[in-house]
């Protein structure tokens, strides 16, 4: 009897260190969390993050008093709303990371370097024969950016922003997609990744070449607007973001963001925005806590009249 009791003891002794554990993770993540968010009437505005509505694109935009980061544009029949949008804030942009050569990732991109100024472009080493492509090839030259190359295991930094891209790795010519800049921004304490289109193997090169930390990010970009080809699960954990933000079109005709994605967010119980059904998304930080604006801005707000 006495060494069943024993064998008992060692088990209830394993269980309660095991509840402990499971406690103790639960906790930090609480507190880390509420050490995470703020208040927006507290909080100093030094940072801005645009999650602008472009329709059925990409455009995300980091301001600072000192510098102005845009990546993607947005496609062409938004260009005058993605325009009048950024000069709200700037009259120069210094960084354009343009993500991957598709129309709604850099439709708007020559009409922004000709009317607002780009001095910086950072773009993966591919082409496609497009209009859209030409255009944007002909502003960079007539306006003198500098263009630098975006891929796998470059840093940059701007001011007080870094810039570490992580794809792509091995760009597959016949896939654009999986030619995503893939790339996390830092400002202060708060990191913002960038994913493009990135699709799964894309992600899963990433994975396989840098340890999974360093993609650690309070903000992701959800890779190609939600759709269930891209954010797997490991790049998801590998990321473990606070939010997630989304840029799709009402009504699109891809069903993004697709179901399955939404599901994961929700049962990760992580705080997602949309910008097909809430317009613009601004997020603002100081450096240590970021926080979300409710005023969101629909892109009909900036139509040409």
């Amino acid at each position: 009897m006495a060494k069943r009791s024993k064998k008992l003891n060692v088990k209830n002794v394993i269980k309660l260190i095991t509840f402990l554990i499971v406690v103790g993770i639960a906790v930090y993540q609480y507190f880390e969390e509420i050490s995470l968010n703020a208040d927006l009437a507290e909080i100093d505005k030094k940072y801005s993050y645009h999650f602008i509505d472009v329709g059925q694109g990409d455009c995300t935009m980091i301001h600072s008093e000192e510098l102005t980061i845009v990546v993607d544009s947005g496609p062409g029949d938004h260009s005058y709303t993605t325009v009048e949008y950024i000069k709200q804030f700037t009259d120069e942009i210094d960084v354009m990371i343009l993500t991957h050569p598709h129309e709604d990732h850099i439709g708007a991109a020559a009409d922004i370097i000709n009317k607002i100024g780009v001095e910086t472009v950072i773009m993966p080493d591919v082409s496609t024969e497009t209009v859209c492509f030409d255009k944007l090839l002909d502003a960079i030259e007539e306006n003198n950016c500098t263009v630098k190359e975006g891929k796998a295991g470059e840093k940059f930094t701007f001011g007080d922003i870094d810039i570490d891209v992580y794809a792509p790795v091995s760009p597959d010519h016949n896939d654009l997609n999986n030619c995503s800049i893939i790339a996390k921004i830092t400002t202060g304490d708060i990191s913002t990744l960038v994913t493009g289109d990135a699709e799964s193997s894309a992600e899963k090169e990433v994975l396989d070449n840098f340890p999974s930390y360093v993609l650690d990010a309070d903000i992701l970009k959800v890779g190609h607007h939600g759709s269930s080809t891209s954010t797997t699960t490991d790049f998801f954990e590998a990321v473990s973001p606070q939010y997630a933000m989304i840029s799709c079109g009402e009504g699109n005709s891809y069903g993004h963001p697709h179901r399955e994605i939404i599901q994961m967010f929700e049962d990760y119980n992580i705080n997602y925005y949309r910008t097909d059904t809430m317009g613009t998304i601004v997020c603002y930080s100081d450096g240590e806590k970021i926080a979300i604006s409710e005023s969101y801005t629909s892109g009909e707000d900036y139509q040409q009249s």
